[in-house]
């Protein structure tokens, strides 16, 4: 499980995994962006294609149910909620005008692509145990979600949250 004292290392530990996880998936020649950072908060500039990992935040509470019933049980156990985002450029309005429909479309099947295979390497290495030695407690997995686009950048965010010691 991840521990205070450890959580920098976790963060870093689970975006490499997801990343490693994502480049695997989609076999030679696929690149995940070079820009992968721990963040220092829930925000990023839009500029480049990147890959972020924040840890957004520590409750009581088991992963995915830190409003507990009981104040008890919710005060004996805590969990740290990580949200992941990814970063890629999109077709966008240029100088030399709007993007065809069919390239828009392309990119739409790519970012529903990129969606599901994103949440399927988190579930698939979660099972396989693959995730982070760290994560060996519980773990929940979700939501994932679009953000943007803004500007030529698009992206999804994943959140997964894990029992803290």
């Amino acid at each position: 499980m991840p521990r205070l004292a450890t959580l920098p290392a976790d963060s870093e530990a689970l975006l490499a995994a997801i990343s490693n996880g994502i480049e695997a998936a989609y076999g030679d020649g696929f690149e995940m962006p070079g820009r992968q950072y721990l963040n220092p908060g829930t925000l990023i500039a839009w500029d480049e294609p990147q890959l972020t990992i924040a840890v957004i935040r520590i409750a009581p509470g088991q992963p995915g149910q830190q409003d507990a019933q009981s104040i008890l049980p919710s005060m004996l156990n805590w969990s740290v909620t990580w949200g992941l985002l990814w970063l890629f450029e999109i077709p966008a309005l240029t100088d030399s005008g709007t993007p065809e429909t069919a390239t828009l479309d392309a990119a739409g099947q790519s970012y529903v692509d990129y969606m599901t295979t994103m949440f399927s390497v988190a579930v698939a290495q979660r099972i396989n145990g693959l995730l982070t030695p760290a994560l060996a407690g519980n773990v929940s997995i979700g939501p994932i979600t679009s953000v943007g686009p803004e500007g030529a950048m698009s992206g999804i965010a994943l959140q997964i949250e894990a029992s803290l010691l």
